[in-house]
């Protein structure tokens, strides 16, 4: 019900479809902090030439869609029954002053206008359900009435298909078993003691083993450098932060800490 919100609908109408983007595409990075709740400055590294770091600080501090204290803003709940657009607070109370306080008026039906429309209504449709009744009534017979040389027909197209189908999943075993002794005998080959192939292998897997030790002895493994910056998933790494733990690790600047995603479900429970 979001698109529905009176504050989502103001925003529409003054910056068209892009704006309802890039409040999407707000929420989509708010929602990989724990509360969603980051600094202004989180967006910087989000900005793209569609959606740039200006526009979305438009977004978020023109239309009453996110609270923004401290330099800080996180993203208010929309709820359509109980938030009117600023523009048309005045009208919602002239036109419902009447109306026992209701801020929306109720749906009611006035029976006198609807009532003989209701009734014509429920005459054609019995005169149509009977109409059906009898056509069903009358077409029986043929139904009933298959020859049996029209069933042995479809008795013979099913076993044919059933018989089709079983020798065709027949011939599929039949090739996975060729292929699996071929891919057995190939690798026996391949790694057989002295040969060049085993020797070869042999090198390539302690290289890779060795690259993977001095892979794991370095502390900022699950971190990118840019230019000198150190970024994660495209986003800035302050100076002053520890190295990044795990590879999913999301560093929350209001707690100056790096957040597990276990810990994040625990924090959520």
């Amino acid at each position: 019900m979001a698109f529905n919100d009176p504050r989502v609908q103001n925003m529409l109408r003054q910056e068209g479809g892009k704006a309802y983007g890039a409040y999407w595409y707000i929420m989509e990075k708010l929602s990989l902090l724990p509360d969603m709740e980051a600094d202004l400055k989180y967006l910087k590294p989000f900005a793209t030439r569609n959606f740039t770091y200006p526009y979305m600080m438009k977004i978020v501090t023109k239309f009453g869609l996110f609270t923004v204290t401290d330099s800080c803003f996180s993203p208010v709940q929309l709820n359509t029954k109980c938030v009117a657009e600023p523009q048309k607070v005045e009208e919602n109370t002239a036109e419902n002053s009447g109306q026992n306080g209701k801020k929306y008026p109720d749906n009611d039906v006035k029976p006198g206008k609807n009532a003989g429309f209701s009734t014509k209504n429920r005459q054609t449709m019995d005169k149509k359900r009977d109409g059906n009744e009898s056509e069903m009534n009358c077409n029986t017979p043929n139904i009933s009435g298959l020859s049996n040389e029209n069933l042995q027909q479809k008795e013979n197209i099913r076993d044919i298909i059933t018989t089709a189908a079983k020798e065709k999943e027949i011939s599929a075993a039949a090739i996975d078993r060729n292929n699996s002794s071929d891919v057995h005998q190939y690798f026996a080959n391949f790694t057989a003691p002295g040969s060049r192939t085993s020797a070869f292998l042999h090198a390539e897997l302690l290289k890779l083993e060795a690259a993977e030790q001095s892979h794991s002895l370095d502390p900022y493994r699950f971190e990118k450098r840019i230019g000198g910056q150190r970024t994660y998933m495209g986003c800035p790494i302050p100076d002053e932060a520890p190295p990044r733990p795990e590879d999913n690790a999301i560093w929350n600047d209001r707690t100056k800490q790096w957040i597990l995603p276990r810990l994040r479900s625990k924090a959520a429970s």
